[in-house]
């Protein structure tokens, strides 16, 4: 009996290191990701510009995949449609906000909208990081 609670221990703390890693590895990957394309607004270095590509890429792969896992860990299994929906509703708007940049940046200073993408960005990384860290405390 003692051996089994010893067990159920090891598998909860296991468990919880694994849900604090994709949580921190979502973070790192978010934050590379999208402090490089919005340093990317500021320089005129192409060398610069390019070791930003290559973070901005590292950071992607970091995150992708681990979105991918984040998802399904905060899915109701009875809910599978709607958490789908919601995920690609999130793609198609981050599409449109970048359109909306793209189209404003003719009208601002360069930067205003630095400005304006370090709080989209900010918001996004703590959005994610509450929103996973609140699931994951109700499952």
């Amino acid at each position: 009996m003692h051996k089994e609670s010893i067990n159920r221990f090891k598998m909860k703390c296991c468990f919880n290191k694994e849900r604090y890693k994709v949580k921190y590895i979502l973070l790192i990957g978010t934050s590379l990701y999208s402090l490089s394309y919005i340093f990317m607004l500021t320089t005129n270095s192409i060398y610069f510009m390019i070791l930003l590509i290559v973070i901005a890429s590292l950071g992607e792969l970091i995150f992708a995949p681990s979105y991918q896992v984040a998802q399904v860990d905060i899915m109701d299994l009875d809910k599978k449609g709607s958490y789908s929906a919601l995920g690609s509703l999130a793609t198609q708007s981050s599409s449109l906000i970048a359109s909306l940049t793209l189209m404003i940046s003719q009208y601002l200073n360069i930067y205003l909208i630095f400005i304006i993408l370090t709080l989209l960005s900010i918001t996004a990384i703590l959005t994610l990081y509450k929103i996973y860290d609140k699931r994951m405390e109700s499952v």
